[in-house]
């Protein structure tokens, strides 16, 4: 980063946050996203101040925070709707609606969502075999998608082939991922399909 270019700097802080912030180190992610939010403030650049205020709410929902996370991605959309920057819109929306999921508050969380995505299987690796509970949580997520009215999409990950498939769609799910069961050396992927 060129010595005056604060934008730069700006940007640079936020990445060295995310950084602290995959390894779970909040105090020093916070650290540097307050101070690009500082530098954001202080440019008068909207975009570069919704990406920090967005990357404080994180932290703050990370760490159980909620309200305070809420406050912030509240402040970030209301920026990035008012520059008009759809992307950083969607992602905003988003944000709102996993503080809403983590404290158990799926309705409320609805209408921030586009697409939920259930995992049948233990996260980690591929080709596991699907968790027949799931089914019991896609159909409860399905009523309560149809019941809001939202039209969002509901994918299931996880043991889905040709067997479970079947049951996945009659619980409800609108979108299949189906990675080993597609690719794998049984066969090739023609003739998985």
């Amino acid at each position: 980063v060129r010595a005056g270019d604060e934008t730069a700097q700006a940007i640079s802080l936020r990445w060295i946050g995310h950084v602290y912030l995959r390894q779970g180190r909040y105090p020093e992610a916070l650290n540097y996203y307050e101070r690009g939010l500082r530098l954001g403030q202080k440019l008068g650049d909207e975009s570069l101040l919704a990406a920090a205020l967005g990357s404080v709410g994180i932290v703050h929902e990370r760490q159980g925070r909620f309200a305070e996370a809420l406050r912030y991605h509240e402040q970030a959309l209301r920026l990035v709707e008012k520059v008009k920057d759809e992307p950083a819109q969607v992602n905003a929306l988003g944000n709102i609606g996993v503080v809403h999921a983590r404290q158990n508050r799926y309705a409320e969380a609805l209408p921030y969502l586009d697409l939920v995505n259930i995992l049948t299987v233990d996260p980690g690796y591929g080709g596991q075999r699907f968790i027949p509970a799931g089914l019991d949580r896609i159909a409860r997520l399905r009523e309560m998608i149809d019941e809001s009215g939202f039209q969002i999409l509901l994918e299931v990950d996880g043991g889905v082939n040709a067997e479970t498939a079947p049951a996945v769609v009659a619980a409800g799910a609108t979108v299949l991922v189906a990675g080993s069961a597609v690719f794998n050396a049984k066969a090739t992927v023609q003739e998985n399909l």
